[in-house]
């Protein structure tokens, strides 16, 4: 049944289609990685939603954080909102993002920010240590079928990931807590599997 469902959950993140932008490499941005599919939560979202979305995106990716962002064409701000939360459940690597959008009914602008008590140069390098526990997790996983590697990855993560009772706050259910500290509530596991799934 569990391998079942691994599988399941690897057809669905195949499913999901398109592929995002490629990382800025403006602000020092970490290397490109290779193109991911569309998010769910993404093709959920109307047309100004999606564009607010991609602004977003491109911006949490180039690292553009504390610096006033304009769109391209103002959104209405409850748009706005729909899209960096829909960018939040795509996005596992950004559990650290926060984003300031102005008071009123149309948003023009925005601006990103770090979360979680951490600083910019602390969150940069918690994702290259979350690169480097997915890089090792997936060493030779590469070429598997997708349901192979749906099984193969959620056994290693169960091999790394310990469930923590009661914990919470802090990193118990984020991506950094699953797969760098090894422990955190079922947020750990699930966030770890999406990011690993779509690596």
């Amino acid at each position: 049944m569990r391998r079942m469902l691994a599988a399941v959950l690897a057809l669905l993140f195949l499913l999901a289609g398109c592929a995002w932008a490629a990382p800025s490499p403006a602000g020092g941005a970490p290397p490109a990685s290779p193109p991911r599919p569309e998010g769910y939560a993404r093709s959920l979202l109307d047309g100004e939603a999606r564009a607010a979305y991609d602004g977003l995106c491109s911006a949490a990716e180039g690292w553009r954080v504390g610096e006033e962002i304009l769109l391209a064409s103002p959104v209405p701000a409850r748009a706005m909102r729909a899209a960096y939360d829909a960018l939040l459940l795509d996005r596992a690597e950004f559990y650290w993002l926060r984003c300031e959008i102005p008071a009123g009914e149309r948003a023009d602008r925005f601006t990103l920010g770090v979360g979680e008590g951490l600083t910019l140069p602390e969150a940069r390098e918690r994702q290259r240590q979350i690169d480097a526990a997915a890089d090792a997790l997936l060493d030779g996983m590469e070429n598997l079928p997708a349901p192979e590697a749906a099984v193969r990855v959620h056994d290693a993560l169960l091999r790394r990931v310990s469930y923590e009772e009661g914990a919470q706050g802090g990193d118990a259910g984020s991506l950094y807590g699953g797969l760098v500290r090894g422990g955190g509530v079922c947020g750990a596991y699930s966030r770890g599997y999406q990011y690993l799934m779509q690596r």
